[in-house]
């Protein structure tokens, strides 16, 4: 007779505790599928953000080849439409990876090979207007050169932003 509620009460304890560990272990689990929802959707958002950037580097590169063969202005145009998503990319890129120092170095890199093949709008245009002046052809090609390097640089520092990324 009196062992019995002794034995109820330390079932009722140890089914209380049983319980109150059960929902301590689904908030703990609640709470780490949410930050690792958020960690994928960052990463998706930038390795999203860095392969628009290659992508409008590789249209930079063909509106400016096309204006350098057609001499319209409308390839002129163009260039300066994926300098300004280019521009604008990678602003975007800098404001969602703001606290990642791991990164900074290959986005500031990123921003160098950026700066460097839109650089070359300068250039081809007073290549241009000089279209009578003896060695075009070779000023051209050279240019044409250097901006498919400074592309090769930017597509490194977008591999590497990206490999950086995957293994965050």
């Amino acid at each position: 007779k009196g062992v019995l509620p002794f034995l109820v009460t330390d079932v009722l304890r140890l089914l209380l505790l049983v319980v109150m560990a059960i929902i301590y272990i689904s908030v703990r689990q609640r709470d780490k599928d949410k930050a690792n929802t958020r960690s994928v959707a960052h990463t998706a958002e930038v390795i999203n953000l860095v392969v628009e950037i290659e992508r409008n580097a590789y249209d930079y590169l063909l509106a400016t080849r096309d204006y350098i063969n057609s001499k319209s202005t409308e390839y002129r145009g163009l260039m300066l439409q994926y300098e300004d998503r280019l521009s604008g990319q990678y602003q975007r890129l800098t404001d969602i990876e703001k606290g990642d120092f791991g990164q900074s170095l290959a986005i500031d890199s990123l921003r160098q090979a950026i700066n460097l093949l839109v650089q070359y709008r300068g250039i081809v245009d007073s290549v241009m207007s000089n279209r009578n002046s003896n060695g075009l052809e070779e000023a051209l090609l050279a240019i044409k050169t250097s901006m498919r390097s400074a592309l090769n640089q930017l597509i490194q520092f977008n591999w590497t932003i990206k490999n950086k990324e995957y293994y965050e």
